[in-house]
Formats: C-alpha cells, sequence, structure tokens
C-alpha cells in the first residue's frame, strides 16, 4: 500500500474512533430528551411510558391469549 493511502487510512479511523464518542453522547441526550417528552405527554393521561408500550402491543395483536387478555383488563382497570 502506498505511504500516502496509508496515511489516509490512518487519519480516518483516527477521526473514525474520535466520533465513537462524541455519537454516543448524542444518542444518549436524545433518549434523555424523548423519554423527558414522552413523560410529560403522558401525564395528564394518568399512564406511563412503559403502560403505554403495553397498550401499543396488545393494539398490535388481534388474537390475544386468555392470559394476555387478563393482562389487558388489568391494565385498563390501572388506567
Amino acid at each position: 500500500m502506498p505511504a500516502k493511502r496509508q496515511d489516509a487510512s490512518r487519519s480516518q479511523q483516527r477521526s473514525s474512533a474520535s466520533a465513537l464518542p462524541r455519537l454516543g453522547h448524542l444518542l444518549k441526550q436524545a433518549y434523555l430528551q424523548f423519554t423527558g417528552l414522552t413523560s410529560a405527554a403522558l401525564e395528564p393521561l394518568g399512564i406511563t411510558a412503559l403502560e403505554w408500550a403495553a397498550l401499543l402491543r396488545f393494539d398490535e395483536e388481534p388474537s390475544l391469549s386468555t392470559k394476555e387478555k387478563g393482562t389487558s383488563r388489568i391494565l385498563e382497570k390501572c388506567l
């Protein structure tokens, strides 16, 4: 491999490696902002994000088992 190509490859690897911690930080900040906004939006409904996710799952699955229907009823009582 020519020297210039090796230098360019090393430079690209270094810049990629230094971008990874920054990307991780940005993803964490986006996640924290999303969870904060989601919690605030669901608060007037009196449900948490976990309860909302469960309700979405039940809505996606038209044929629930007896056990799942029982769980669904419990969730409805909580709401």
